[in-house]
């Protein structure tokens, strides 16, 4: 075949319910699985406990529960493009989270959230001989699925100063790429060609939270371990058989993250978060859903800040809203020629109402990003909104004098 290729991925004139032209990589670009409130300082706040709403990056911070609470999170993602006159919008749900305290010391939670996802449309034009003639094709590649987390685990508060956590995480997911072809570029469909991949495996994270109370400031860490993981392809010819590929085993990435948080006056605190990713070289050579590429490890770092509610000023809107903002810079694991990173800004507030027992929050995060598909694409502009409810009642608690 002679490859005379003009537009490796055609980024045609609507891009229509996309979330990134690097969504056909890797696993698919990482979905923001945070709370609204973490997001709202840049993904930061591994150190950063939440008496009201579940901190889900940290299972050490899963315990001294105040309430027995219920949270439900959804976002939109708006994209456009420099080099083109494209946008996108999509609105997913994000996931939810149910905790509960379990005595003075343990807490427990579980709940679902996605962890990256692929949505696009695509394609190519190139050549290939027939009959000792070149004749010029046109394929659309159509793409669409993801990775989630069903999770659960505990947190247990050593002493006034150390608290302990532990979950499992259960991954699941599926994709499904379509290419229809037009041979000879005559505006009809000749052929076709599914790769449907249902992949599975479960994941371990251990948290750690050691405070500080006298001087305000809270050292964290957490580490996530993949157990084991596997998929399957199921291939689909519009000539000839289908073909089932035998279950394929798979090193998923693990990762270790390390925070900060320090009080700097009586209601603002600054966090500092740092994250790096482990990722076998050879992952996307094995696993890719429309063209390998090699693997790099992924590194993220965010500085946030919060101005925390003073609940019990109902009639001051200032002292009542929760101020945040924060900035990040990371990057994605896939690499061809140069890495994918983002860089972006954030902005959030909370409201907590009905006793200070649930809370509201919602987050801005604006980024750029950039990578090998800039001299086709060139930047892509992301602008997310995060809405997160968190409804909740003091049960299973006791109340003692002190």
């Amino acid at each position: 075949m002679k490859k005379a290729i003009v537009i490796l991925l055609i980024f045609s004139a609507s891009l229509f319910a996309q979330n990134s032209y690097y969504t056909a990589f890797g696993f698919g670009i990482e979905s923001p699985s945070s709370p609204a409130r973490n997001l709202g300082m840049a993904g930061t706040g591994a150190a950063m406990t939440d008496s009201i709403a579940l901190n889900t990056i940290n299972p050490a911070l899963w315990t001294n529960f105040f309430t027995t609470s219920l949270q439900g999170q959804i976002y939109s993602s708006n994209l456009s493009v420099t080099q083109t006159s494209s946008a996108s919008n999509l609105t997913h749900f994000e996931g939810f989270a149910f905790k509960a305290p379990i005595g003075k010391r343990l807490g427990l939670a579980l709940g679902m959230s996605p962890q990256t996802r692929s949505i696009g449309n695509m394609s190519f034009t190139d050549s290939t001989e027939y009959a000792g003639t070149m004749v010029d094709y046109q394929s659309v590649v159509k793409l669409v699925g993801g990775i989630s987390s069903f999770y659960f685990g505990g947190g247990y508060r050593v002493n006034q100063n150390l608290s302990l956590g532990l979950k499992l995480d259960l991954l699941f997911g599926s994709y499904l790429v379509k290419t229809d072809t037009d041979f000879g570029v005559d505006g009809g469909w000749d052929s076709f060609f599914k790769k449907e991949t249902t992949l599975g495996g479960s994941q371990l994270g251990l948290g750690f939270l050691w405070n500080f109370p006298k001087i305000g400031l809270n050292i964290a860490g957490v580490y996530e371990h993949p157990l084991g993981f596997e998929y399957t392809q199921i291939l689909n010819y519009y000539y000839g058989e289908d073909d089932t590929l035998p279950t394929q085993t798979l090193e998923y990435p693990s990762s270790l993250r390390l925070a900060v948080s320090k009080k700097v006056l009586e209601n603002i605190s600054v966090n500092f978060d740092a994250q790096m990713g482990k990722v076998a070289s050879s992952i996307f050579q094995k696993f890719y859903l429309f063209k390998p590429t090699d693997a790099k490890d992924p590194i993220y770092v965010g500085l946030g800040v919060e101005k925390r509610s003073e609940p019990y000023e109902m009639k001051n809107i200032w002292k009542l809203m929760a101020l945040r903002g924060g900035i990040f810079y990371r990057t994605e694991p896939f690499y061809d020629s140069d890495p994918v990173k983002e860089k972006g800004v954030s902005f959030g507030v909370g409201f907590p109402f009905n006793k200070n027992q649930n809370r509201l929050d919602f987050a801005v995060v604006y980024s750029n990003r950039n990578g090998f598909l800039n001299q086709e694409i060139g930047t892509e502009k992301v602008l997310d909104f995060h809405l997160s409810i968190t409804t909740g009642e003091i049960w299973f608690r006791r109340f003692s004098k002190r």
